[in-house]
Order: structure tokens, then sequence, then C-alpha cells
């Protein structure tokens, strides 16, 4: 080659030899971004050589140095932390990595430097050498500690009761479940107990709440005895509680309830309030496993309602041979109870909000009725609304409903109200007069009151529902429908029904994060809604993720425990005596 040949080729040797630095430096500073994206992320990164067992660090290493006390070097150093019986779920996992290319991610408990115990989330893939075989690992792993206590306490808090620690009524009855199924396999036979707290409704009215707890907690703490009394305890119902007892002779059923009811008679309860002499009712029923669990409950629950008529502080065994009269007695005596009710003006609201989905701020109240037997005790519409029906006094409780909203409203200006109707209130002519000349003239109280039909109950006679809810608007008032989706309206019915606002379905708002066919059900409801200018509520909205949802997909109000539970006292009840004492 001549000279002249080489000194034109140097220029061209110089000029590769700059773009193979300026790419090796390209190279190293996006290896740093990355790094240093990985660190941001608050994962460790690592790099492991199989063959030689060494780890290298980087990424949020420091994290993981800090927890262990000292740096990890060896593979094996590392496995020795992983507990034990984690260990074999990881090493499958990482063999199916290895043999079937399938994504290793895992979670394990890990021992940090101090003897604690740590979550680690790892994801990994492998490195292979010219014959296949698995040389190296390269992957990430993120502390994953704070997010599975948070999975653990929303477990824990999903199927036990906050107050006492004992399972709820769902996890109860999963448990019965379960020891029924066993029973049935082996041909034997439990016993299921509810007991109740006698007058707990008084005691939370004469002293407060807190006493009333006070009450529950310590006779839950009655219950866990030693040796203990059930195979498994939960609080099934304000003041009731239920007990599993896998194996239970004839013999056995009476011991066991008096064992109880000697617990619950024992020392006088210390509460905020002082000392509180408190005793308890039970009922009780067999089962061998060939029944469903909620029945078994309900036999047992049954019982314990005899044995609080029988006098309470007593035991009642279920007898599928009384069951049909005493449930007849039962009715009649509920029916006296609510005639004299309505008589003596002993009903009153429990009133939960209905607040805007985007300013939280309260639209109305629904007003959910609610009796104050003569002990002073105040039970929900669900203990007695089925007798209600089954006696024909439904119609007599919805012109007292009426009644009590009209009052509260011209009581109180600033508030806003709704009630329910029943299907036979869409026909009875009396209950329109009355609201008809209840509030004749009066347009400021006609506008601040909701009147809600169940979609149910519309869809039954669609052209009486239909005419209903017109003369209903032509009086100045709302319509809504509620419980909608429960009875998978038409667009046609719905244009025809007139309401303003429709109420989605409870059942489909539960669980609704976790349930993508709900998803898909809701977003139809409410696009059948929106597509006619309705307002759209969604009921039973008790978390914070599925407000967040149902905001997303256009709902205009809430209404559930997240925003507020149903209460006797409202504020706006407390602000007005305290400007009429004033």
């Amino acid at each position: 080659m001549t000279e002249a040949r080489r000194k034109r080729l140097r220029p061209s040797r110089n000029r590769v030899g700059r773009m193979d630095r300026e790419t090796l430096t390209h190279s190293e500073q996006d290896l740093a971004r990355v790094q240093a994206a990985v660190a941001a992320s608050g994962d460790i990164a690592y790099d492991w050589d199989l063959r030689s067992d060494r780890i290298g660090w980087s990424g949020a290493s420091h994290i993981l140095e800090r927890l262990v006390g000292k740096p990890i070097r060896r593979g094996a150093d590392f496995l020795k932390k992983i507990a034990p019986e984690d260990m074999l779920h990881r090493r499958r996992l990482l063999e199916a990595h290895f043999k079937l290319g399938a994504l290793f991610d895992c979670e394990y408990r890990f021992t940090d430097g101090h003897g604690g115990i740590i979550w680690l989330h790892e994801r990994a893939s492998a490195r292979r050498g010219k014959d296949g075989a698995a040389t190296g690992l390269t992957g990430t792993i993120r502390v994953i500690t704070s997010h599975k206590r948070r999975e653990a306490k929303l477990r824990f808090e999903a199927n036990h009761d906050r107050l006492t620690g004992f399972y709820n009524r769902a996890r109860l009855a999963q448990a019965l479940h379960d020891v029924c199924r066993f029973n049935q396999n082996y041909k034997q036979s439990g016993a299921y107990f509810a007991v109740g707290v006698d007058r707990l409704t008084i005691i939370n009215d004469a002293f407060g709440y807190e006493s009333g707890d006070a009450v529950l907690v310590d006779l839950s703490q009655r219950l866990e005895t030693r040796p203990p009394i059930g195979d498994a305890i939960g609080r099934v119902g304000g003041d009731t509680f239920g007990i599993v007892v896998a194996h239970c002779g004839e013999g056995d059923l009476e011991r066991i309830a008096e064992r109880i009811l000697h617990e619950m008679r024992g020392t006088p309860v210390d509460t905020p309030s002082g000392l509180v002499v408190v005793t308890a009712s039970v009922g009780a029923t067999f089962f061998r496993g060939d029944e469903p669990p909620l029945d078994i409950m309900a036999k047992a629950e049954v019982a314990l309602r005899q044995a609080k008529l029988n006098g309470r502080d007593c035991f009642v065994r279920y007898r599928a041979e009384d069951a049909s009269r005493k449930d007849n007695q039962t009715n009649v005596r509920t029916a006296e109870r609510i005639q004299a009710a309505l008589r003596e003006d002993r009903f009153v609201f429990a009133y939960q909000p209905v607040v805007g989905a985007k300013d939280g701020e309260v639209a109305h109240y629904e007003c959910l009725l609610r009796i104050v037997e003569e002990s002073g005790e105040i039970r929900s519409a669900a203990t007695f609304m089925p007798v209600v029906e089954e006696m024909g006094l439904v119609r007599q409780i919805d012109r007292k409903v009426l009644e009590m909203a009209v009052r509260e409203l011209r009581r109180c200006p600033d508030v806003s109200l709704a009630i329910n109707v029943s299907a036979y209130t869409t026909t009875d002519k009396v209950w329109m007069r009355r609201l008809r000349e209840m509030i004749e003239g009066r347009t400021e109280i006609a506008r601040r009151l909701t009147i809600e039909i169940t979609e149910t109950v519309a869809l039954k006679d669609l052209e009486h529902s239909a005419a209903f809810c017109h003369e209903i608007k032509s009086l100045g008032c709302s319509v809504s429908l509620d419980d909608f989706g429960a009875g998978y309206t038409s667009f046609k019915s719905l244009r025809l029904l007139g309401v303003e606002e429709v109420k989605i379905d409870g059942s489909y708002v539960k669980n609704l994060i976790d349930n993508p066919d709900n998803q898909v059900f809701v977003r139809a409801l409410l696009g059948l809604a929106q597509g006619l200018k309705m307002r759209t509520v969604a009921e039973c909205v008790e978390t914070e993720a599925e407000a967040k949802w149902l905001l997303e997909q256009g709902v205009d109000y809430f209404q559930g425990y997240f925003f507020g539970k149903p209460d006797t006292k409202p504020a706006w009840r407390a602000a007005l005596e305290a400007e009429k004492a004033a």
C-alpha cells in the first residue's frame, strides 16, 4: 500500500474509532439512566452468575443492604434467608422458568438482619449458554412488606368484626359450611348456637354507644373460654353472636347452652358509664351437614327470638314441628306491636345522606323507617316489614311514612328528603289524596320531597306505575327508581315511567372493583340512564376505590356507609334544637 493511500485511509479509521468511543459512551449513559430509573422505582436489581454463585447488585440495593445489615455477595447466602416454608414454592417457579420459559414471578418471606421477617417480590429472567442451559439470572426485587400488611389487614377486616375481632356473619357461615361438609362425610352431628345480648339497645340509649360497645367486647371475651365453647365464633348481628360446635350429641345441647348462659351472667360489665348488669338469651339447632349454613343459622335465630319472648336469660331449642305455629304466633304479636306503635306515634326515621359525587355535598337524605319498642329499643324495618306485608299493614305504614316526612320538611326548611313506597301505594288513592292535601300550595315542600319506587314494583304493572310517577311529578315532587338493575328495565319502559333519577342496585356496587361482570353491567345501566338525561345514584358505596371508579364512569351521587351511616339524630336536627334553645 502506498503512503498516499495510507494517508487517505487514516482519517476514516480515526472516524471509526471516534464512532466506537461515542457508541460506548452512549451505552454507558443508557445503562446509567436505566439504573437510575430502577433505583428511583424502589426496585433492587441484581445479576446472579449461577456458575460462580456470585451476585452483583444495582438499583436500590442499599435498601436490602440496610435491612440485612451487610452486603450479600453469594447466592447461597441469599437463599439461606428465605423462609423455609416459602423456599419450595420459589424453587418450583424457578424450575418452571428454566424448563418451560414461564415467567418467574414470586413473593416470599425473607429474614432481615435483626431476625425479623420482611416480604420480597422477585421477578427475573434466565441467561442461557450455547447449550441452552441457564447460566445466570437477571432480575429485580422489591420490598413489599407494607403492601402485605395492608393486604392482610383488608383480608382480616373482610372476614372479621372490627369491634370484637370475631368472624363476621359471612365468614362464620363459611366456617359452618366447612364443618357441615366434614360432618356429612363422616356422618356426625353438630350444633349452632345464636347468642343474643338482652336489651342492648336500651343500654346504648341510656349510657351511650361506648358503653354498649364495652358490653359487647366484654361478653365476647367471656365466650372465649378455656376449654373453648365451640369451634368457631362470630358476631353475626348488632347484638348477636353465633357459635359453631362441630361435634355435639343430643345430651350436649342443653349443657353447652347452660354453660353459655352462665358465662354471660357473670359479674357486671365495667363500662365508661359504670357497672352494667347484662344477661343473654340463647337459641340453638342441630345440623348433620345436609342443609345450607344460612338455613341453620336462621333456625337458631328463630329459637333465639322465642327465648327473648319467653322472658330472656334463657335457652330455647329449635323444633321444626313448632316453627310454623310459633312463627304465626310471633307474627300476630308483632302486628299488635306495630299497630300500637302507629297509634302511639312510635316510629322514627334513620336518615342516610345522598352526596354529590363531585363536590361531596349532601343533596338529600333517604328516610329509613325504624320502630321504637315500648322498651325504648329501636329496630330497623327489616325486623318487621315481612310481618307488615304478611298481616296487610303496608298501606298504613306507607301513609305513616308520608306523614312523618312532610312533618320533618315543614320543621326543617333547608333539608330535602326521600321516602320509599310499596307496590300497594302506587294504586292507593287515599295515600295520593293525603299527599296532595299536605303539599297543596307548598311548592317549597314539594320540591324537597322525592318518592322512591323500586324497579321490580314498577315493572309489575308498568301502566299503573307510570301513571303514579307522572302524578307525583305533577305535584312538584321528584320520582326516583330504586334498585335500578334488579328488574332489567328496557329503554322504552324507562322512558314511559318518566322518572328523574335512578339508583343503581347496591348488589352490583358491592365488590365492584373485583367483579368485571358487575363493572360491565353498571356501565350499561349508567349509559341507559345518561342517555335519557336522568340523575344517577350509586347505592351501598363502602370504599374509596368503589367511589373513584363510579365517579370516573359519570355517577352523579353516592349513598353508602363510606359517606354516612343511617342516623336517627342527624346534624341538622341538633342544630335546629340548639337554635330553639338559644
